[in-house]
């Protein structure tokens, strides 16, 4: 399906290939920086719900990027070993975003048995 969203827009103009690229590279360049966002604003709330809301947008933010280099590996902007390393770092970086929210699901367990 979206090799076919990329190949035709609504109107069913083309599109260069060179657009489509730079229309990434924009895009997956703000990404991280959404994720990095995303997860001091979650601690900033002091809160623990809040918190993790934010760090699951976050790691819902890191899937956006592997599925954009997933788009990278469909169109051959990359070379393909750089791609599978990046993926790789970005299902660690989930481990870790998952390792976090249990942390903070633990410590508000323990502070609501607290009061």
């Amino acid at each position: 399906m979206r090799s076919w969203v990329w190949k035709e827009n609504i109107s069913g103009a083309q599109e260069p290939a060179f657009g489509r690229k730079i229309c990434l590279e924009a895009q997956m360049r703000r990404t991280p920086i959404s994720i990095t966002n995303n997860i001091a604003e979650g601690h900033g709330r002091w809160h623990y719900q809040e918190n993790i809301q934010f760090c699951r947008i976050a790691r819902g933010s890191v899937e956006e990027v592997i599925d954009d280099l997933n788009i990278c590996t469909d169109e051959a902007y990359c070379q393909q070993i750089n791609l599978e390393e990046l993926k790789a770092e970005a299902y660690e970086f989930i481990k870790r975003i998952n390792g976090y929210i249990a942390y903070l699901r633990r410590s508000d367990e323990v502070v609501s048995r607290d009061w």
